[in-house]
């Protein structure tokens, strides 16, 4: 094994940018623009085109390390480390029971578990992920033992939203510290 010459924090920042700079080829949007829409308005519609999106991505570039999306409660809506095919909105909603409720169709979001785990668990006690959250910048770095893959990994994490207050989500990248 040799150490990983993305294992640093401005690689990690520099691989993060670049997807979210990446511009779908099906829907001529960037990811970012993919990504603000699901966490602003999370629905089939706006579920669908993400996943389809990140999973294209991630086949184009093999090296691209793993991704991880999460809503605001750090409940996982997309971790590139499972198979495309349970990134399903079925398994998502149930995971946080998303309803529309009443003539206007407000979203109502209650915790839940039926199908969501199959995506993965909430991930907002990581470390990255509460530094993301907490932070002035929105940025949130470790290096760490994943318990997971059994390995040592170097997580970057940053807030998507505007500010603490406005804290739609979270996007991780973590790439392994020996290749």
């Amino acid at each position: 094994m040799s150490a990983n010459p993305f294992a640093n924090k401005t690689s990690a920042i520099n691989l993060i940018n670049s997807f979210l700079q990446t511009v779908d080829s099906v829907s001529g949007q960037s990811v970012n623009n993919l990504v603000n829409n699901f966490l602003r308005d999370p629905s089939k519609t706006t579920y669908d085109p993400l996943v389809a999106a990140t999973f294209a991505v991630i086949a184009s570039h093999p090296s691209l390390p793993r991704l991880l999306l999460t809503i605001d409660d750090g409940s996982v809506a997309i971790d590139t480390s499972k198979s495309a095919s349970v990134h399903v909105w079925e398994n998502f909603s149930n995971k946080i029971k998303i309803s529309a409720t009443g003539s206007t169709g407000g979203i109502n979001f209650t915790a839940g578990s039926a199908g969501g785990n199959l995506i993965n668990e909430n991930h907002h006690s990581r470390p990255e992920m509460l530094q993301a959250l907490l932070s002035k910048d929105g940025n949130g770095f470790s290096k760490r033992y994943s318990s997971s893959i059994k390995a040592k990994f170097v997580y970057y994490a940053v807030r998507m939203g505007l500010t603490l207050e406005d804290a739609d989500g979270i996007l991780r990248i973590s790439v392994p510290e020996f290749i």
